[in-house]
């Protein structure tokens, strides 16, 4: 847990560091708009819009994965209460005596 706090203290600082280096404004025109921002703040909003389209592409992936695991679980369930089930008849079920063999007739 504390090599995950480490890791984003650094990434954090990382983030300053670069923000502070790249506060020249940038302007940025995408079809009818055009708006002037610091280029550490439009490399950001870029890096959240990567990150939300690859969510958002993951998630039919991550939903069939989760409905699958539900139904295996529900599987999973039936199969244990079954034998559970069969565990109690064998248990209240007396022993049953073995057959006697039969020699074989010699001709």
């Amino acid at each position: 847990m504390q090599i995950f706090l480490i890791f984003s203290l650094v990434i954090a600082v990382l983030a300053t560091v670069f923000a502070v280096q790249n506060a020249q404004p940038a302007t940025v025109s995408f079809l009818i708009w055009e708006f002037e921002q610091s280029l550490a703040l439009i490399l950001l909003m870029s890096l959240l819009a990567g990150v939300l389209i690859s969510l958002f592409a993951s998630m039919p992936s991550r939903v069939k994965n989760r409905l699958t695991i539900n139904s295996l679980n529900k599987k999973l369930a039936q199969a244990e209460s079954t034998v559970k089930q069969q565990e109690e008849q064998e248990e209240t079920e007396p022993p049953k005596e073995p057959a006697e063999a039969t020699p074989p007739e010699n001709q």
